[in-house]
């Protein structure tokens, strides 16, 4: 009878596989991989990116900006009103133009009427330009 107890041990721990080096087995196969994998370079180019300082650009070049101020409005720097700046984008003659020269820079203080925006707005189309708005966060 001894004999059939020893039997029947064995036949209940014959079916079980350890499963405790199994964590270990993992990682050493995750960092082999990682050594023995190769490395791909990257082939990249040289890029000669603009410095986004307008100090530095060509003044002739610059595109225009018309700033709409709480009391009036700025082409370029310089005071003016509606009426000359509709004559010099009248001169600038926007609809014959590549569309890189036909964008008219367009900045604002809040406190600006929304029928002042929109005048300065209606005139740039109008006279055939591009409204770019500029963002200063």
């Amino acid at each position: 009878m001894a004999r059939r107890g020893r039997q029947r041990k064995r036949r209940s721990n014959a079916g079980k596989v350890s499963v405790d080096s199994f964590a270990d087995l993992a990682f050493l196969l995750i960092i082999f991989f990682l050594v023995a994998a190769t490395l791909i370079k990257t082939r990249g180019f040289m890029a000669e990116l603009p410095s986004g300082d307008p100090a530095e650009d060509d003044p002739g070049e610059r595109q225009p900006t018309i700033a709409l101020m709480e009391e009036g409005l700025q082409w370029n720097g310089t005071e003016t009103d509606l009426v000359e700046i509709r004559g010099r984008l009248a001169e600038m003659d926007l609809p014959n133009q590549v569309e890189a020269r036909r964008v008219i820079i367009l900045e604002s203080v809040p406190s600006v009427e929304y029928e002042r925006y929109f005048q300065v707005w209606s005139a740039i189309a109008v006279a055939g330009g591009i409204v770019a708005l500029k963002d200063d966060d």
